[in-house]
């Protein structure tokens, strides 16, 4: 039995999100890296 995982969508104090300019956090979302954390490690 699989529980839903919610906890990964809490940003992180020390995440590489606040030290990527905008081009940089687009690519990486747009990206393959985007889908591949949504399909697998989300479900």
């Amino acid at each position: 039995m699989f529980k839903e995982n919610n906890d990964h969508k809490q940003l992180k104090m020390f995440g590489y999100e606040g030290k990527l300019n905008q081009h940089r956090r687009n690519m990486l979302e747009k990206g393959w890296p985007a889908l591949f954390y949504e399909q697998v490690f989300s479900k």
